[in-house]
């Protein structure tokens, strides 16, 4: 959901397919690995190139020799969903930031995104394992008007609806742009290094 100056603009939901392929090839010692991804059909004369293609880089990988994993049954693992009514979720999100809106310092842009990821392992070995997991991304502009307008990009990520802790990023991110509009150059200096650290 992708909101401009606190009102929807758009609402929308895709279903995206993408196969991460991994081409394992025995030589003397050692295993050789290349993978290669798809996200669209491809006709099965365009798979055996980009199959062929992996076999051939993956003759320059020497790791040493390893047993891939045997599965004899499949397995499922299903997350419970972050929400039973996604928009109304998402509604919820959006108001613990739009409410916070005053007259010179708001969020100018605001899109939130609800992801549910299923994710299948299967090998030639037997492997068959999937899983689905759920979170959720926000990516918010927060602004300050004055004699200058002042922006910033926050991203933040959620593996729970806690709206008191969703409402206090929001407090905080508005809290940086007010303080980024509030700095000023320091006085006599026009250049010093500056040392950055975690």
């Amino acid at each position: 959901a992708f909101f401009v100056l606190g009102k929807l603009e758009t609402n929308r939901m895709v279903n995206t397919n993408e196969y991460l392929v991994t081409v394992y090839k025995q030589f003397d010692e050692f295993l050789g690995s290349s993978s290669f991804t798809l996200s669209h059909k491809v006709s099965k004369k365009e798979l055996d190139a980009l199959i062929d293609n992996c076999l051939y880089a993956a003759s320059f990988v020497k790791n040493k020799k390893y047993e891939l994993p045997v599965g004899e049954k499949k397995k499922t693992f299903v997350e419970k969903p972050l929400a039973s009514d996604v928009n109304q979720a998402i509604d919820q999100i959006a108001h613990c930031f739009i409410d916070l809106h005053e007259e010179n310092i708001r969020f100018n842009a605001l899109e939130i995104f609800y992801n549910t990821t299923k994710t299948t392992l299967v090998n030639s070995n037997g492997i068959n394992y999937s899983k689905t997991l759920s979170d959720v991304m926000v990516e918010a502009i927060p602004s300050f008007d004055g004699a200058l307008k002042v922006e910033l990009y926050k991203q933040f990520h959620y593996k729970d609806l806690d709206f008191d802790a969703i409402k206090k990023d929001a407090i905080e991110a508005l809290e940086d742009v007010k303080a980024r509009y509030a700095a000023k150059p320091i006085e006599g200096v026009s250049k010093v290094d500056v040392i950055l650290s975690n």
